[in-house]
């Protein structure tokens, strides 16, 4: 058994171990490229699940995300709770998984660009909103990402 078989069917029975070990590597890829800025980056991990609408908290040099990560090979639209979407610190970040072979495997990031959701400050607090694949924007590699989420307001 090898990356593919075990994590390439958005319908695995073992979705959770699946998001555990994609969240991990993201956070570990992300520390390795900030490490390179000669930044450090602070990371909680919820154990709450969806209760907030985020998974994890990043901090770098007081700059703070609220990081709602999904994980798919083939999911085109997914729900998000309108608190982190209304919230100016909260992030939605997809994880493609792309698999070149049983054993080796890569991932690539989509952003959620908020300014394609509607109407997003008249959303109520409370539920969800489908987002979908056309609110993301193209795929970036890890560095584009830090870039993205610590960087780009500098």
């Amino acid at each position: 058994m090898g990356f593919k078989t075990m994590f390439g069917n958005d319908s695995s029975t073992d979705f959770k171990y699946r998001e555990a070990v994609t969240t991990y590597k993201f956070i570990s890829d992300l520390m390795i490229v900030m490490a390179k800025y000669n930044k450090k980056v602070d990371v909680l991990k919820t154990n709450t699940g969806d209760l907030f609408g985020y998974d994890i908290l990043l901090n770098c040099d007081n700059n703070m995300k609220h990081i709602q990560l999904k994980t798919t090979t083939k999911t085109s639209s997914w729900e998000i709770r309108n608190s982190l979407l209304k919230d100016p610190y909260g992030e939605v970040i997809i994880i493609y998984l792309q698999f070149k072979s049983e054993e080796e495997w890569n991932f690539q990031y989509r952003i959620l660009d908020k300014q394609k959701i509607p109407d997003i400050n008249l959303l109520p607090d409370t539920g969800k909103t489908k987002i979908t694949q056309t609110m993301l924007e193209p795929y970036r590699e890890i560095d584009h990402l830090a870039y993205y989420l610590f960087f780009k307001n500098e």
